[in-house]
């Protein structure tokens, strides 16, 4: 596989998360597959020569003279793809990804673009404050999100703002990683040090309310707890803030930085706006008690109460919760260990692997299947499930698992099936079979099957069996398509009779229904062998049987 990594961010780049993407993501992707890496250069800065992370750099050339932001935007863009003619010609990419923004433009007619967005800057800055330089911004990324045939956001959170800018787009949630061997735990247990890591920028990181809150604590109570607060960061402060109450205001990188964070016991991460939150893996990686605002791209790794403790977005109500925490902290500690534990999957192995499947999709023709899967449809029913009584949810699974555990592990060798649940596969346990997927849950690599879009090639397994997930299929035609591609010889769909689901979206009636689906499906070669409307040993469901005619 040939990827053509585009960036505009430099990999040697310390300021924001863009230029540690591009040179760890690509690193690792280089492992996998052929990896061309192309930086555009849109700065005044001197011009950076190639080297281990950057194939190609590349400045705009101006043929035609412009009065216009438009018109310099559009110029640029016919200028890079010209002047990348030549790698087409020899590298053949199978695959453009454009990191951000003003990458995209250059590649717009081409096939098989996967387009990441990090930040949305635009929707960051709010309508009111879109200048006229900003308003471009904003028409470059819609472009891009309405038009790259696969759009892969960082967090549930980004999905939401992306949705927000571009109603129409598609973002697949896809992990981002860190490299967790450079973090460790060295904590002083003598003092309690505090900290902000981050830029020193308020729109965004809310790092002065992070200040506002230290001095609401005020320098004698900190004293009196013992407790040192820093902020470790890049960008300018203010003169007329007062930082009089901080141990250390300085930028850090490389050791000292990974020494900061071992150091730490909680880190403050106020942040308004936060598409995932890099900072807040490291600091748990580092043993630290994560303090972060709820609802943003945190979520994706730190559960309130569980790997974190979540702030309010005001001075006071952050000031009140640190407090707590400085007053309490023997209490807490359990919560860092945990969050500690919980973030050392988030590998960029991982994220890489992500990736590889949903380029793969994208090679195979199967954009259609992404595409529903990450639809505001397949989203809202999944919604419908994680927000349904516990109770019911409980009742749902146990059931299944109960009747899994006696009507399809019993006397059967399992190792070459696949089987597909809703619900926590740790309540499904199958001891023989090598696989089981939840549709409700991300799979090892940070992506989450539906029926419609099955991360596993055509006749994956011998046997296929659907045990409850059916129900929650938004296009049941593809999702049975879907199924059959993967299944070599033959599958079992279990699905719900009685009482529908709260989250049900589909109900069969007859095996009419199945016959319908079936004569739809473009392969004539499979037939229903089997069909009961109702299970005695578990009431309310009913199973259909599909077998491929390989004569």
């Amino acid at each position: 596989m040939n990827i053509l990594f585009i960036t505009t961010e430099h990999p040697a780049s310390l300021y924001g998360g863009l230029g540690a993407f591009t040179r760890e993501f690509t690193r690792e992707l280089r492992k996998y597959c052929n990896v061309k890496t192309v930086y555009l250069h849109l700065t005044n800065k001197p011009l950076p020569e190639c080297d281990g992370d950057i194939d190609y750099v590349l400045t705009p050339e101006r043929k035609f003279v412009v009065n216009s932001l438009d018109g310099a935007i559009l110029e640029n863009a016919a200028s890079f793809r010209s002047q990348l003619e030549p790698v087409f010609k020899t590298f053949n990419p199978d695959i453009i990804h454009c990191n951000d923004r003003q990458t995209y433009l250059p590649f717009r007619f081409q096939k098989n673009v996967v387009y990441s967005s990090h930040l949305l800057y635009c929707d960051m800055l709010g309508i009111a404050n879109i200048d006229n330089t900003y308003f471009h911004e904003l028409k470059v990324e819609q472009c891009a999100l309405n038009n790259a045939d696969i759009v892969v956001g960082y967090s549930r959170f980004a999905w939401k703002r992306i949705k927000h800018v571009a109603p129409t787009c598609y973002p697949i949630s896809a992990p981002l990683g860190f490299n967790a061997d450079a973090f460790y735990e060295k904590k002083d247990s003598n003092v309690l040090n505090v900290a902000y890591f981050g830029r020193f920028e308020n729109r965004q990181k809310g790092f002065m309310n992070f200040i506002h809150a230290v001095s609401i604590l005020g320098e004698e109570y900190l004293k009196s707890k013992n407790v040192r607060v820093c902020l470790y960061g890049n960008g300018e402060i203010h003169p007329d803030v007062d930082t009089s109450a901080f141990s250390r205001v300085e930028f850090l990188q490389g050791k000292k930085l990974y020494r900061a964070y071992a150091e730490t016991h909680i880190m403050v991460m106020p942040s308004k706006y936060e598409p995932f939150g890099l900072t807040g893996i490291e600091a748990m990686a580092s043993g630290c008690l994560l303090l972060c605002t709820e609802g943003l791209g945190m979520d994706e790794y730190a559960v309130n109460g569980k790997t974190c403790i979540n702030i309010p977005r005001d001075p006071p109500g952050i000031a009140k919760v640190l407090k707590e925490v400085i007053d309490n902290f023997k209490k807490y500690k359990p919560i860092a260990k945990a969050g500690k534990l919980a973030v050392r999957g988030w590998t960029w192995k991982r994220c890489v692997l992500a990736h590889l499947d949903i380029y793969r999709q994208l090679m195979q023709g199967r954009t259609s299947n992404l595409r529903l899967a990450a639809s505001s449809e397949s989203a809202a029913v999944l919604m419908e499930f994680e927000n349904a009584d516990e109770s019911a949810r409980t009742r749902y699974n146990a059931s299944l698992a109960s009747f899994y555990k006696e009507n399809i592990e019993q006397g059967k060798n399992l190792k070459e099936t696949l089987v597909i649940i809703a619900g926590d596969v740790s309540e499904v346990i199958a001891q023989n079979s090598a696989h089981i997927i939840s549709t409700t849950a991300f799979n090892p690599k940070g992506l989450r099957h539906t029926l419609e879009c099955l991360f596993f090639d055509k006749d994956a397994y011998e046997q296929v069996v659907v045990f409850g997930a059916w129900e929650m299929t938004v296009k049941p035609e593809i999702a049975l398509s879907e199924l059959l591609r993967i299944t070599a010889k033959s599958l079992t769909i279990y699905f719900k009779t009685g009482d529908s689901l709260l989250w049900q979206t589909v109900q069969m009636e007859s095996v009419n229904d199945w016959e319908e689906l079936l004569a739809n499906y473009e392969y004539p070669d499979w037939k229903i062998t089997s069909y009961k409307n109702d299970i005695p040993e578990c009431a309310g469901y009913g199973l259909v049987e599909f077998e491929k005619n390989n004569g």
